[in-house]
């Protein structure tokens, strides 16, 4: 059998393929590449290629490392790859509150406090709500908790927000959607994996959107006491960072898409 054609249900651990072969050939796999276009994208000879994902050949970090860049992986299972290999991280991971984050955080509460009177909230890799604005914990109080809150869970199973927002499936499938990107992007991600089962059932009985948005974005729209408050979100990231968590971080900036929308936020 060619190389190539080699199922994922082989165990890494079987003496065939090495760890890191194992991971290298799903991510490969993952981003629709064979071993020659990954040898083409990266310089390396197609034979030395078959060597390092079959086990034959360790490889160097260099090498990894080169591999990881032309396949987009995430910083995170760059370290995984590094790890599987036999050689050290390459990339920090820092605590959101230590020391080192400072200066982020810093920026953080900055832009999301110049963000009032509308919402912002901080989310992590999956969803998790690390920090967020006074509009926002007042709009969310299920977000308030000693636990970090997963927001895919607390909103998509809310049958408040089921019920107010006018265009439920229009919004609740986008969020499936974004996830689903993610866990391409988060390749081998279980707990990804596991939200995505979760969202699946929270949409089993929430019809598909037959038509395309009617406008350039997806607004959610509220209905409050017969006032439609329509609102839009801008995601911001960090600049190229060599942080695990600040790479995975992203801020989620609510803004009001009409009158309505901003008269209710004012009173915040």
């Amino acid at each position: 059998m060619p190389t190539d054609q080699w199922s994922d249900a082989v165990s890494p651990v079987s003496g065939k393929y090495s760890a890191f072969g194992f991971l290298l050939r799903r991510w490969r796999r993952q981003r629709g590449m064979s071993q020659l276009d990954l040898a083409l994208a990266t310089g390396v000879s197609g034979r030395h290629l078959s060597f390092v994902e079959t086990g034959r050949s360790r490889p160097k970090r260099a090498l990894v490392l080169t591999l990881a860049e032309a396949l987009d992986m995430p910083l995170r299972e760059r370290n995984e790859l590094l790890l599987a290999a036999g050689l050290p991280a390459a990339y920090f991971e820092f605590d959101y509150d230590s020391a080192e984050l400072s200066v982020y955080r810093s920026a953080i509460a900055e832009l999301i406090e110049n963000h009032l009177p509308y919402p912002a909230l901080v989310l992590n890799r999956w969803g998790d709500v690390v920090d967020a604005n006074r509009t926002a914990f007042a709009m969310f109080p299920e977000l308030v908790a000693e636990q970090p809150v997963n927001l895919y869970q607390a909103y998509l199973s809310s049958d408040h927000w089921k019920a107010v927002i006018e265009n439920w499936s229009e919004v609740a499938w986008a969020a499936y959607g974004h996830l689903q990107g993610d866990a391409a992007r988060y390749c081998g991600d279980q707990r990804m994996q596991s939200l995505l089962r979760f969202i699946e059932d929270c949409l089993k009985d929430v019809p598909k959107p037959a038509n395309l948005p009617s406008s350039p974005s997806i607004r959610t729209r509220l209905n409050l006491n017969g006032q439609v408050l329509e609102t839009t979100t801008m995601v911001a990231h960090f600049g190229p960072v060599n942080d695990v968590f600040l790479s995975e971080l992203r801020v989620e900036m609510i803004f009001p898409a009409n009158d309505n929308a901003r008269r209710f936020f004012a009173m915040f």
